[in-house]
């Protein structure tokens, strides 16, 4: 099912692709955002994978509801977040593309601003704050604050990206649509924490970066999110991840940068497996990752060069299981 206005195609400047699946409660919130006096240079996408609650119905009947605006709704089969994604980029047709998450709310306020720099600036790359949020009722909007931002060149957004100085998440940027298409960057599918593996291609397959403090989104916490809860598939799928950027020879990246992104992720996983219920598969995962780091190069990752070390040398001793329970006991026994 699509609904879209011929005439407004011309003037699209971003498209928002939204993937959904089964967030009917928190759906309404972000469709009760929508005021297309501010969204009229944007063009709505949302990607209906394969939903069984009520999720369908109210996309379907806020399409009917506004038949003449910039707005799809593309019903699939289940495939997951990143093939949902990749749908939508298939079908956007903005200069821009912006992923943003169902359960999730935007800055309103902003979003001319936005339209303004993109028009101005003609970055490749609009890397913005969020914060998170459990009750939409708290928010606030300011109608009135500049969007200020500052040029980063590739190389300085991979090392923030690296010392998680940015959020490492598909909707904490705007991005040219040309950058995914000519470089062929997609989300790998089947795999959680698909952002990971996408966004540092983003950064160095472009020139021209801005950045901004102000907060453009706002992340829903969800106590059942991949993000908030440990799982064997979260577990082996960092690992796959780490292995994904380790062995890319494509795109163009310093090898500190690459080293960085390595380390952070299997330390991420590793640290997984010490979280929740444990049995045989997870430390059969802790095992793999604790080797995986153990014999990885991360020689140009100067600014955890001793962390590394020290933690190297406990694996090999086989001891960083112990020292990592330990701390772990310490930081939840009360003082």
């Amino acid at each position: 099912m699509k609904n879209n206005r011929t005439e407004g195609k011309k003037s699209i400047t971003a498209s928002i692709v939204v993937p959904v699946f089964n967030v009917e409660s928190e759906l309404e919130e972000l469709l009760n955002q929508i005021d297309f006096n501010y969204f009229k240079s944007f063009e709505l996408i949302f990607v209906d994978d394969g939903s069984t609650d009520n999720s369908s119905d109210i996309l379907r009947d806020f399409a009917a509801t506004y038949p003449e605006e910039n707005l799809q709704v593309i019903v699939k089969r289940n495939g997951g977040l990143s093939s949902a994604r990749n749908i939508g980029l298939e079908k956007a047709s903005g200069v821009y593309v912006w992923f943003v998450d169902a359960d999730d709310l935007l800055n309103v306020s902003q979003l001319n601003n936005i339209i303004e720099v993109l028009s101005r600036e003609k970055p490749d790359i609009l890397q913005f704050n969020y914060t998170q949020f459990n009750d939409a009722s708290n928010m606030t909007m300011d109608y009135y604050s500049q969007l200020k931002y500052t040029h980063l060149s590739s190389q300085e957004f991979a090392s923030k990206l690296v010392k998680q100085e940015f959020g490492n998440f598909a909707w904490a940027h705007i991005v040219k649509r040309t950058i995914y298409i000519d470089n062929n960057i997609r989300f790998p599918e089947g795999v959680d924490f698909e952002d990971i593996a996408t966004t540092y291609r983003l950064c160095c397959n472009s020139e021209s970066i801005i950045y901004t403090d102000m907060v453009l989104y706002y992340y829903r916490q969800r106590s059942g999110s991949i993000m908030r809860t440990p799982n064997i598939k979260s577990m082996r799928d960092l690992l796959i991840v780490a292995s994904m950027i380790e062995h890319d020879k494509q795109t163009n990246i310093l090898q500190s940068d690459k080293q960085g992104l390595v380390e952070m992720v299997l330390s991420t996983a590793i640290n997984r497996t010490f979280e929740g219920a444990q049995n045989s598969e997870v430390k059969r995962i802790r095992k793999q990752g604790e080797k995986m780091y153990l014999f990885s190069d991360f020689e140009n990752v100067k600014y955890r060069r001793r962390k590394i070390i020290i933690k190297k040398v406990l694996i090999k001793l086989t001891v960083y299981d112990f020292v990592k329970r330990v701390k772990l006991f310490v930081g939840r026994t009360p003082a």
